[in-house]
């Protein structure tokens, strides 16, 4: 890499300006890690790192399949593949403009960012400015920094580290990303996806989440907005699953970790038994993407139609109570499909209804496993060629 895109940045924040990200043993840890003394590459056009054999994550029962994602560590990284390498940790005032804002999630308010040397434009994620925003808020994005900085998946966001405004607050912390030309929610409204690319989408999403799973980490937040379109040299779209604000790592060998139910997934992507918790703990696990993921591919199919509506909290809670929670699944599916399913397509619906339904389970074991969705959405893929 010559020196016109290898560019370091040597400027680094005063010990007043680190102070608050000493508060502890866990966020000096973090903030260490998170500033490597290195400069970061420029060049977002370069291929994506090709995917080899491994072991995917199963679920509850453990079962694993081959064919996975690759699991990136240090000692893993494919010789001669080109990889985004961390920022250092600087003042974003000395090596980037700060553009117009893009977009507004539940802790991060993001902003095009353009670099003052190369021109090149990235997205960049700020905590919430408000005075009422928890501190816990910029840990979060050096935790969502960490998740992703090794990540070298085309279906997957990538980042480049972190950067900081020039004040004394971990309120002033910046995560980095490639800029993308939209999210899913607009371009699947607005394309109104052929049928055939709406199984590619689907497929390119279970791509990036079985890569994230294989990393033992759990998303939590899966839905259309947080699913970016970025274009392909072709014109085409290529889907990649971001915003890790929620996301989770899993300790050790374990499946599954304990969370409240109200913080896990979006409202109208949370599965049945979260819902039902509320505030109390639940267990969550790779099948908690799955029902998101069942929720996400219905849009995808109809269209931008979403198939959990405002009151399914209530009705749920309803349907707990007389031990009915999958029937009100199945008929909410069986209504949604007739409603939003498109109907040039009436002969080929009931595979997009049997893949949403296998997703869409009240309880988690009843869940296909990922790999075995991939393996559902190739077939959809073949048939469609085949015909």
């Amino acid at each position: 890499m010559g020196t016109e895109t290898r560019l370091s940045l040597r400027k680094s924040m005063t010990t007043a300006e680190k102070q608050p990200f000493f508060e502890d043993a866990a966020k000096q840890k973090t903030f260490k890690e998170a500033m490597p003394a290195c400069s970061f590459y420029m060049n977002l056009g370069q291929p994506p790192v090709q995917e080899r054999r491994a072991e995917a994550l199963g679920v509850e029962n453990d079962v694993t399949m081959d064919n996975g994602p690759e699991v990136h560590d240090d000692a893993s990284r494919c010789v001669g593949e080109p990889q985004p390498e961390p920022v250092q940790m600087a003042h974003i005032s000395n090596r980037l403009e700060v553009m117009e804002a893009l977009g507004e999630g539940g802790y991060g308010l993001v902003h095009r960012v353009r670099d003052r040397y190369t021109g090149v434009s990235y997205a960049c994620k700020f905590q919430q400015p408000e005075a009422s925003c928890s501190e816990a808020t910029g840990a979060s994005i050096i935790t969502e920094d960490e998740y992703l900085r090794r990540s070298a998946h085309p279906h997957v966001i990538r980042t480049f580290g972190l950067v900081s405004r020039p004040n004394n607050s971990t309120k002033g912390v910046g995560l980095l990303m490639e800029l993308a030309e939209g999210c899913f929610v607009y371009h699947c409204r607005e394309s109104m996806p052929a049928f055939s690319k709406s199984w590619g989408y689907v497929h390119q999403i279970l791509q990036g989440l079985s890569y994230i799973h294989a990393n033992r980490i759990l998303h939590l937040d899966l839905k259309p907005h947080n699913v970016l379109v970025c274009k392909a040299s072709d014109g085409s779209a290529i889907l990649k699953i971001a915003d890790f604000g929620l996301a989770v790592k899993l300790p050790g060998d374990q499946l599954g970790v304990m969370l409240p139910g109200r913080e896990v997934c979006t409202h109208n992507y949370r599965p049945p038994a979260a819902m039902i918790a509320g505030s109390s703990k639940v267990s969550v696990t790779a099948s908690t993407d799955v029902f998101a993921m069942g929720c996400l591919a219905f849009f995808a199919f109809s269209g931008g139609h979403s198939l959990l509506k405002e009151n399914y909290k209530e009705h749920v809670l309803a349907a707990s109570a007389a031990g009915r929670v999958q029937k009100l699944l199945d008929e909410k599916l069986a209504l949604r499909a007739k409603q939003c399913l498109r109907p040039n397509h009436e002969r080929s619906q009931p595979s997009q209804i049997t893949f949403v339904s296998k997703c869409v389970r009240a309880t988690c074991r009843e869940r296909e496993t990922v790999p075995a969705l991939l393996v559902r959405c190739q077939l959809a893929l073949e048939n469609l060629v085949r015909t």
